[in-house]
C-alpha cells in the first residue's frame, strides 16, 4: 500500500513538472524581447499623379483614364521632386492581352534615358502593376507601351517599413534541460515536507500574534519609536542636520537606517536566540539601498559587464537575445556619474535605456552555460522574474541585483542558523562591506563566499556537537555546497580538505551503535574527495589539453604556458616572489580598505580599521563551550592556517601564470576581495572559550547585549560605506 502510495506521488510530480517546465518555457516566449523583421506597409497615404495633365503620344485622356495604343507614351509630372520608391499602376477595366511596358523615371532638371528605366508585364490578369523603379527622388515619369492599356490611377509612396515581430516558438531543449532540475527540486520539497512546513510557521506566527495581545501592541509602539529616532539620527549623522535638503535616495536611505535601528532595539529575544534573522533584516536594509540607487549599469563593480553578459545567457539557459541596451552594457562605454547628476538625467538614463530595450534584439546567440559562471545563474533568474513581471527594463536589470542579494542573503541565514556557536562571528564575515557590495551587483564572488561558508558552518556545527553522528544529509549539505560555491573558482578546493579533519568518533563504526542515517568515516572521505577531484578537473584538464588562455588584460607578455615553464624551472626564485608578494597582501593593517571596505570602481568608504578590530573582538570572544572540541585540537588549527595560506598561494599563483608576464618579479591582478571565503574558516579557528569566558556570554541578557552592539558596528560601517559611495553623491 505505501509503495503505490509513493508511486502516485512521484507521479503526480512528474506531471506537475512536466506542467511547470511548459509553462516557464511559454512565459519565456512570451515576455522575451522580440526580434523585428521589416516589412513593407500598404500603402494608404501614397501620393497619386494628375493624368489629365500628363503630356500623351497616341493615347487619350477620356473619361478618368487614359487609354493607350500600341506604340504610345503618357509623360506625367509630379509637379515637384517626391521621394518615391514605390509606384503602382491600376488599370480601369481588365485588358484583353498581356502588354509590354517601360517606365522611365527622371529627377528635376534630368532627362530620361535608358540607364534610368525598368521593364514591366502588364499582366492581363491583373489590375495593378508594379515596375521596380528603385527607391529615390524623382518628378516625371515616362510609361511607353507595345499594346492597348488603359490605366486611370497612377500612386506613389515612400517605402514604409513596418517593423513586425517574428514569431517564436518553443524551444524544447530548453523544457527538456530544466525537466530534470525541476523534477529534482519537487522531490526535494515533497521529501522534506516543505508545505506541511509552512503552513505551520503561518501557523505558529498567527498564533503568536494572537496571544501576545498587549506586548504586540507595545512592541509595534517600540518598532515605530525607534524607527523615528533612527530616521531623525541618520539626518543629523550623515546629513549634519535635522532640517537638511532632502531628496529620494536620502528620504530612503534615512528610512533603512531608522528600520534598522527599529529592528536591533524591538527583536531583543530574537537576536540573542537567533541572530541570523538580524542578519537577514540588515543585509535587506543595507542591500536593497545599493540594488536600486547605484547607477543600473554593470560599470561600477570589477568584471561587472562580463558577469552581467553571463547571468544574461542564463536567464535564457543559452539563447542569449541582445538588445542596443545589453549591446551598450557590454561595452563598457557609460559614465555612471551621469546617475548621480539629478532627477531630470536619471529619468533620461531609464527613458534612453527603456527605448533601446523596446527596440526589440539587435542579435540572437547560442552560448554554452559554463561551470565557471554558475553563481550568475540566480541573476539570471531575476531577469527572467522581471521579464515575465513585465517591469521595464530598469527594474528588470535591477531584479538581477535582487536575486543575487537575496540568495546570499539566505544562504547566508541557512549558515549562522546552522552554528551552536560563533554565529556573530560568521554574521561579521559575511556583512564586510566589500562582500555585501559584490552581493548587490553581478558578480561570481558572493557565490564562494556564501556557499563555501554555508558547507563549513555545516563541518563546525558538527565539531560543536561531538556526542552527534554524522548523517548522510550534513555530509552532502557539507561538501555539495562547497564544490558548488568553488566552481566558480575552482582554485580554492584546498578549503574542501577542512572537513576532513572530522574526529572518528563522528562517523558510524562497525560494532557500536550507530545513529540513523548515519554515514561511515570512509564513505564521507569518499565525498569529499570527489568535490576535489571535480573542482581539480575543471581547471587541471584544460591545462593538460592546451586549452588555458591567457589573460590579455595584463599586457602582451602574457604566456600562461611561458610563465608554467619559468616556475617548474626556477622554483626557488618563484618562491621568493610568491611568498615576498603575501607578506604584502596579507598585511591586516595596510590592506584593510582593500579588502573590507573596496566598493569596485565606486570608492574606498572609512572605517576599515573599525571593522578589522570588529571582526578580530569577534573571531576571540564569539565562542562557547562548544567550541572546546575544536579549540584543543592543535592539529586542526595548524592544518586548518596551512590550507588557508596554500589557497591564498594558489590564488597568487593562478594570477601569476594567467595574467602576469612571463618571469615577472612581481604578481599581478590579485585583488584582496579573493581572500574574503577564506576569513570565516580563520575567525573559527583564533581564541577560545577561555578567552571568552570573563564576558559571561551564556546569561541571556548579556548574549543579547553583545549580539546587539556587533551588529550595530556592523550596520553603522554599512550605512556610512553606502553614504559615502552613493548617497551623498546624488545632486539635491
Amino acid at each position: 500500500m505505501k509503495g503505490k502510495k509513493r508511486g502516485l506521488k512521484v507521479l503526480a510530480a512528474l506531471l506537475a513538472t512536466a506542467a511547470l517546465a511548459f509553462g516557464l518555457e511559454a512565459l519565456q516566449i512570451a515576455t522575451q524581447p522580440p526580434e523585428y523583421e521589416a516589412e513593407p506597409r500598404i500603402i494608404q497615404a501614397a501620393g497619386e499623379a494628375d493624368l489629365e495633365k500628363a503630356e500623351l503620344e497616341n493615347a487619350e485622356y477620356k473619361s478618368g483614364a487614359v487609354n493607350v495604343s500600341a506604340g504610345g507614351s503618357v509623360t506625367i509630372d509630379l509637379g515637384k521632386e517626391e521621394d518615391v520608391s514605390v509606384f503602382e499602376l491600376w488599370a480601369k477595366k481588365h485588358i484583353r492581352q498581356d502588354v509590354n511596358l517601360k517606365v522611365y523615371y527622371a529627377a528635376a532638371g534630368e532627362d530620361f534615358s535608358e540607364d534610368r528605366s525598368v521593364s514591366l508585364l502588364a499582366d492581363k490578369s491583373l489590375m495593378a502593376w508594379e515596375p521596380a523603379v528603385p527607391a529615390g527622388k524623382y518628378q516625371r515619369l515616362r510609361i511607353e507601351a507595345d499594346g492597348k492599356i488603359n490605366f486611370n490611377r497612377l500612386v506613389y509612396s515612400p517605402e514604409i517599413l513596418e517593423m513586425v515581430p517574428i514569431p517564436e516558438s518553443m524551444r524544447l531543449w530548453r523544457v527538456g534541460l530544466i525537466f530534470p532540475f525541476l523534477f529534482a527540486l519537487i522531490l526535494f520539497l515533497m521529501y522534506k515536507h516543505a508545505g506541511r512546513r509552512l503552513l505551520d510557521v503561518l501557523r505558529r506566527a498567527g498564533k503568536g500574534l494572537t496571544e501576545s495581545g498587549k506586548r504586540t501592541a507595545g512592541l509595534t509602539l517600540l518598532f515605530l519609536a525607534a524607527g523615528t529616532a533612527g530616521y531623525f539620527l541618520a539626518r543629523v549623522h550623515w546629513m549634519g542636520s535635522l532640517q537638511p535638503e532632502m531628496n529620494l535616495p536620502r528620504q530612503l536611505f534615512c528610512g533603512a537606517v531608522g528600520l534598522a535601528l527599529a529592528s536591533l532595539v524591538t527583536f531583543t529575544r530574537t537576536l540573542g536566540k537567533k541572530p541570523e534573522n538580524l542578519f537577514l533584516i540588515l543585509c535587506l536594509c543595507t542591500g536593497l539601498l545599493m540594488v536600486y540607487l547605484y547607477p543600473p549599469m554593470p560599470y561600477i563593480s570589477w568584471d561587472d559587464d562580463y558577469h552581467f553578459d553571463q547571468a544574461l545567457t542564463w536567464s535564457y539557459l543559452g539563447e542569449e537575445r541582445i538588445t542596443s541596451r545589453e549591446d551598450i552594457n557590454l561595452l563598457f562605454d557609460a559614465d555612471f556619474s551621469e546617475w548621480f547628476n539629478g532627477e531630470e538625467a536619471q529619468r533620461e538614463i531609464l527613458r534612453r535605456g527603456q527605448e533601446q530595450y523596446d527596440g526589440g534584439v539587435d542579435a540572437v546567440e547560442s552560448k554554452p552555460l559554463e561551470h565557471k559562471n554558475v553563481y550568475e545563474f540566480f541573476g539570471g533568474l531575476g531577469m527572467y522574474a522581471g521579464r515575465v513581471l513585465r517591469l521595464p527594463y530598469y527594474w528588470i536589470f535591477c531584479m538581477g541585483r535582487l536575486f543575487n542579494l537575496l540568495t546570499y542573503a539566505i544562504v547566508g541565514w541557512f549558515a549562522i542558523h546552522r552554528l551552536k556557536s560563533g554565529r556573530m562571528m560568521l554574521a561579521g564575515a559575511l556583512m564586510i562591506p566589500t562582500a555585501m557590495f559584490l552581493a548587490t551587483q553581478y558578480a561570481y564572488d558572493p557565490g564562494v563566499t556564501a556557499f563555501t561558508a554555508l558547507g563549513l558552518a555545516y563541518a563546525y556545527a558538527e565539531w560543536q556537537e561531538p556526542d552527534r553522528q554524522i548523517t548522510w544529509e550534513t555530509a552532502l549539505i557539507i561538501f555539495i555546497s562547497m564544490t558548488f560555491g568553488c566552481l566558480t573558482k575552482a582554485i580554492y578546493f584546498p578549503m574542501l580538505l577542512l572537513p576532513l579533519l572530522m574526529p572518528k568518533k563522528k562517523f558510524r563504526q562497525a560494532g557500536r551503535p550507530a545513529a540513523s542515517g548515519a554515514i561511515s568515516r570512509g564513505a564521507y572521505w569518499m565525498l569529499g574527495i570527489a568535490g576535489i577531484l571535480i573542482l581539480l578537473g575543471t581547471f587541471m584538464l584544460p591545462i593538460l589539453t592546451g586549452g588555458t588562455t591567457s589573460d590579455t588584460r595584463g599586457g602582451e607578455d602574457v604566456d600562461a604556458y611561458g610563465q608554467i615553464a619559468f616556475i617548474l624551472g626556477n622554483p626557488l626564485g618563484y618562491a621568493k616572489i610568491l611568498l615576498t608578494f603575501l607578506g604584502a597582501l596579507l598585511n591586516p593593517v595596510y590592506n584593510s580598505p582593500a579588502l573590507l571596505t573596496a566598493f569596485g570602481y565606486m570608492g574606498y568608504p572609512s572605517l576599515s580599521m573599525v571593522y578589522m578590530i570588529l571582526l578580530a573582538v569577534l573571531a576571540f570572544t564569539d565562542k562557547t563551550k562548544a567550541d572546546r572540541p575544536l579549540a584543543k585540537s592543535v592539529w586542526t588549527r595548524l592544518f586548518t592556517l596551512l590550507v588557508l595560506a596554500g589557497t591564498a598561494a594558489l590564488v597568487a599563483t593562478s594570477m601569476y601564470i594567467l595574467f602576469t608576464n612571463v618571469a615577472s618579479e612581481s604578481i599581478s591582478g590579485v585583488q584582496h576581495r579573493y581572500l574574503i571565503p577564506l576569513i570565516f574558516p580563520l575567525m573559527m579557528i583564533l581564541g577560545s572559550e577561555l578567552v571568552s569566558r570573563p564576558l559571561k556570554l551564556e546569561i541571556p541578557w548579556r548574549r543579547r547585549l553583545y549580539n546587539g552592539l556587533a551588529f550595530a558596528v556592523i550596520a553603522f560601517v554599512l550605512f556610512t560605506a553606502v553614504w559615502e559611495t552613493c548617497i551623498s553623491r546624488f545632486v539635491l
